[in-house]
């Protein structure tokens, strides 16, 4: 049921940075940078390079305030408090025409492109005659915010199926409540993130629609953004942070038991539920077809008055 495509080991074992070496800054001169980041598993590949030593050997001293999701994160990065967050890209679309001004330095999670196996998906209970996305037309569907990826990406995949988007009702719940809204009723289906999805099909709920993979096997889905500000101003800073997310990335990937036994140290996540956990694509390439076709779906569906600047958002 693990779908690990990422996860690291001990910082002292053979395969860690400090064992093989780094290219990075001088750890002596290292300087504190301050990043937004909601704690949870799609993200750990932040954790793991910080607790391997990863950044300090790119000069840098992480210190990782956690919060919400990355539209709450965007006043600090803005501000300067923070000099990074993530964030997925429609959050960063809606806050570029708001007037912010952002730029994306590096991908941290994309879509596994696996149905049964990837980070969002719209489940149903076991007894709900809903069979297929196209089902959901008419359906109530809970979803954690309006006018967001989840809303358009669910709209996409009863589009791809043939039925009217027009014809869902979504009500907002956040994504802890919303098993308890589906059981009681309240709700015909709910859009749910790891680990709910998970935990969720093993109690007996079933998967519907996975709209990441709908939109594209390879959506983005965590972007690490800064301002343009900063960006200006301190470009060094901003390539050392890009080349220790990568090489933390890189470490994830080649290093599983790592990330396992680092996930419950930044989350409420239990042992057992880190081996169940679906995890995405943790990667540093950006698919700029993916992101496009996203900011297209936004102004389709009326979010978005015209499609995003990703000359400018985009590195």
């Amino acid at each position: 049921m693990v779908a690990v495509s990422a996860v690291a080991c001990s910082a002292d074992s053979p395969d860690s940075p400090e064992a093989a070496g780094s290219s990075g800054g001088d750890a002596t001169e290292a300087r504190t940078v301050t990043v937004g980041a909601n704690p949870i598993s799609d993200l750990a590949p932040l954790w793991v390079g910080d607790q391997a030593g990863v950044f300090e050997d790119h000069g840098i001293t992480l210190d990782i305030q956690t919060g919400g999701g990355g539209a709450a994160l965007l006043p600090s990065v803005v501000s300067g408090q923070y000099q990074f967050a993530f964030a997925n890209p429609t959050t960063l679309f809606v806050a570029e025409q708001q007037g912010l001004d952002l730029r994306v330095v590096s991908n941290l999670a994309s879509s596994t492109g696996e149905p049964g196996s990837d980070g969002s998906a719209v489940l149903v209970r076991d007894d709900s005659p809903i069979q297929s996305p196209a089902d959901l037309a008419g359906a109530t569907v809970a979803i954690n915010t309006f006018n967001s990826i989840g809303t358009t990406v669910i709209r996409e995949s009863v589009r791809q199926a043939g039925a009217d988007p027009d014809a869902i009702e979504f009500v907002e719940i956040g994504f802890g409540d919303m098993m308890a809204a589906l059981e009681a009723g309240n709700v015909d289906a709910a859009w749910e993130v790891e680990p709910f999805i998970s935990s969720s099909v093993a109690n007996g709920y079933r998967a519907v629609a996975w709209p990441y993979v709908d939109v594209d096997p390879e959506l983005p889905i965590a972007l690490a953004f800064t301002s343009a500000q900063q960006a200006e101003e301190d470009p060094q800073l901003i390539e050392d942070f890009a080349a220790a997310l990568a090489e933390s990335i890189e470490y994830s990937n080649e290093n599983p038991d790592e990330v396992r036994s680092v996930i419950p140290t930044f989350t409420a996540l239990t042992a057992e539920q880190v081996e169940n956990v679906f995890y995405p694509r943790w990667t540093t390439d950006i698919n700029r077809d993916a992101v496009s076709e996203l900011g297209q779906l936004m102004v389709q569906d009326g979010v978005l008055p015209a499609e995003p600047d990703l000359d400018s958002l985009l590195p």
